[in-house]
């Protein structure tokens, strides 16, 4: 089932992007007391708990490598039935697959074997990019936050530590490191399912992402001004205007994981004034001095998709 304002089909996703497939009806349920099932092994299986996934495109086929298989209940009803039972099934787009341009963006389709049960075929729209910019709620699972503080982007700092909104505020010139899926084709290509090798590939249409930084106060993920002419926009750096800013130092996957990307973004050495982040735990005593949760959204555009990580910087002394 789905809910909102679309039709939820076709799926999208990237060339080598890790994304999680919610399934209904299927014959196998995972006993009750072990419900998950994660793969231990790389490259990863192409099999996990009687599940796996193949991708089609025109007469070829490919295996999808499983991350994970989480089973939970979806149903108010005392008694489950198939359809109560909702299988997340965590796999990867293979990276053979690549996208093509044509009025109609689907391009390929996917399907679920149960055990030996093959399901109906889904379209998939295989893009050049479908940039998901991982949060807290990507890294524990649990996808159920309604404020933006709830599920916060992972910013990493130069030292490697992880950072959150208002706690741990990044600086003026500092070089931070944010975290993504589905950016698509590298050179060189990495296999399928294996862990990415040094020295890290990088993004193949690099020069089409594009960063820019938003000073507004909690503001959201926008499409990065003239993201695909690569000219820098004149808007300069206030509180009232986002800018558009050069390539990022380092686009590509991560070394000695799968298919996870990392955007290496470099603060502006100048920074407008912004008001200071509201300590997330505040919000217990009063929810009016949450109304500062972020101060600066870092916009990621591609060629066919954007995202952003809203974040706190320090405020320029």
């Amino acid at each position: 089932m789905s809910a909102g304002y679309g039709n939820p089909a076709p799926i999208q996703a990237a060339p080598g992007q890790v994304i999680t497939l919610y399934i209904s009806g299927t014959k196998t349920v995972l006993p009750s007391q072990s419900p998950s099932i994660r793969a231990t092994t790389i490259p990863l299986p192409t099999t996990l708990g009687g599940f796996s996934v193949t991708v089609r495109q025109g007469n070829n086929t490919y295996a999808a490598p499983l991350v994970s298989v989480v089973q939970t209940q979806n149903c108010t009803d005392p008694v489950s039935s198939p359809q109560c039972i909702i299988t997340a099934l965590t796999v990867q787009i293979p990276f053979e697959v690549g996208p093509i341009l044509t009025p109609v963006p689907i391009n390929g389709d996917l399907s679920v074997n149960d055990n030996g049960t093959d399901s109906a075929h889904f379209p998939i729209a295989l893009l050049f990019d479908n940039i998901h910019i991982l949060t807290i709620c990507d890294k524990v699972g649990n996808n159920t936050g309604t404020l933006p503080t709830l599920c916060p982007a992972i910013v990493t700092h130069a030292d490697g530590t992880t950072g959150s909104l208002g706690d741990s505020p990044v600086m003026q010139g500092e070089t931070i490191v944010l975290w993504a899926y589905g950016l698509g084709q590298t050179t060189p290509v990495v296999k399928t399912g294996d862990a990415t090798p040094t020295p890290a590939p990088v993004l193949s249409d690099g020069p089409n992402v594009t960063i820019q930084f938003d000073f507004r106060p909690n503001a959201g993920p926008a499409m990065p001004y003239l993201a695909l002419t690569g000219v820098i926009s004149p808007t300069p750096i206030t509180t009232t205007g986002p800018v558009v800013m050069p390539i990022p130092p380092f686009v590509g996957l991560t070394p000695g994981q799968v298919g996870l990307y990392q955007i290496n973004v470099k603060i502006p050495d100048t920074i407008p004034t912004v008001p200071a982040c509201t300590q997330v735990l505040s919000c217990i005593s009063s929810l009016l001095k949450c109304v500062v949760q972020s101060n600066l959204t870092i916009d990621i555009g591609g060629l066919t998709s954007f995202d952003g990580a809203a974040i706190c910087v320090q405020p320029p002394q």
